[in-house]
């Protein structure tokens, strides 16, 4: 049993360090974005069981925390950490807006959202013109009256 949890974890150790050096290699030539592949919080291990293509970034030009894929072809950006915080709630942001779980769902979100601001809109300006009407009627009401 002994040699057996040792050989479990040489292979986690050969296998993260892999990993590592997979990231290093596609961040190569991007000195501004520095790997974190360890945190007092431990998101990095939740981001690799959530998937194991992501790994978690510290941007020194934009001062945020950010989530690459090496899944990603030829970016390996994926998305900001939710208010530049590393705790738990980065892996339920990173499910609400992943398209290969809920796609369809947020497509249909995107729409209502957008129907949404056009019906606003479209409020909007049916207001400025009883706006406009209501401002502009006793301007007409007195040419009425009085003639041209």
């Amino acid at each position: 049993n002994r040699p057996l949890s040792l050989l479990r974890q040489v292979f986690y150790a050969v296998g993260k360090i892999t990993f590592e050096n997979l990231v290093r290699d596609r961040l190569q030539g991007k000195p501004y974005l520095e790997p974190v592949f360890s945190d007092c919080h431990d998101i990095t291990r939740l981001l690799s069981e959530y998937d194991e293509q992501l790994f978690l970034v510290w941007n020194v030009r934009r001062q945020k925390y950010e989530i690459h894929s090496l899944a990603n072809q030829i970016l390996t950006y994926a998305c900001d950490v939710p208010n530049n915080r590393l705790d738990s709630r980065i892996i339920a942001e990173l499910r609400r807006g992943d398209l290969r779980l809920r796609g369809e769902e947020i497509f249909n979100e995107i729409d209502d959202h957008n129907d949404y601001i056009r019906k606003s809109a479209e409020n909007r300006r049916k207001d400025q013109l009883v706006d406009a009407a209501e401002c502009m009627q006793s301007s007409f009401a007195k040419l009425a009256w009085e003639g041209v």
